[in-house]
This record gives C-alpha cells, structure tokens and sequence, in this order.
C-alpha cells in the first residue's frame, strides 16, 4: 500500500504544479460563477421603454408596415409589451 500511496502522492503533486492545473483552479469558479450571474443581472435590467430605429431604403415602406403592425395591448392582456395585428 506504500508504494501506491507514494505513485498516488506524486502524480497529485506534479499535476499540481502545472499552470493548467492553476488557471482551472483559479478561473474556473470564477466562470461558473459567471454563468449564472450575468443572465440573472440582465434579466434585471432588461425593463422599460426602448426606441427601434427602422432604416428603410426600399419603396416597400416596410418601416411603415412595420411600425403599423406594432401596437401597445390593452392593459391586463397579457404580460408583452408589444403585441401584432
């Protein structure tokens, strides 16, 4: 059982010098952590009003169609903000 235990503690002990080894240890928490923080921070901040431009160069006006097709529900409808006809 020495034996292995010393293969063991040395193999440990070289992975754990590399840099690889390091960088995951260190950055890899941190990545996770980001994972998960940085869509619940702009779920957060994803409200309120917002202006689209349309630049339309065609003859189709599909600005205009577009922005015809865009009209704010009734209140109590549903939960979008924006709603098509």
């Amino acid at each position: 059982m020495s034996r292995t235990w010393a293969v063991v503690k040395r193999e440990f002990g070289e992975s754990v010098r590399t840099k690889t080894f390091l960088f995951g240890t260190i950055f890899g928490p941190v990545l996770i952590l980001a994972l998960f923080l940085i869509p619940a921070l702009l779920a957060r901040s994803g409200g309120g009003e917002r202006d689209i431009g349309i630049l339309d160069a065609t003859e189709e006006r599909l600005g205009q169609r577009l922005a015809l097709a865009l009209v704010v529900p009734q209140l109590g409808t549903g939960s979008d903000k924006w709603a098509t006809r």
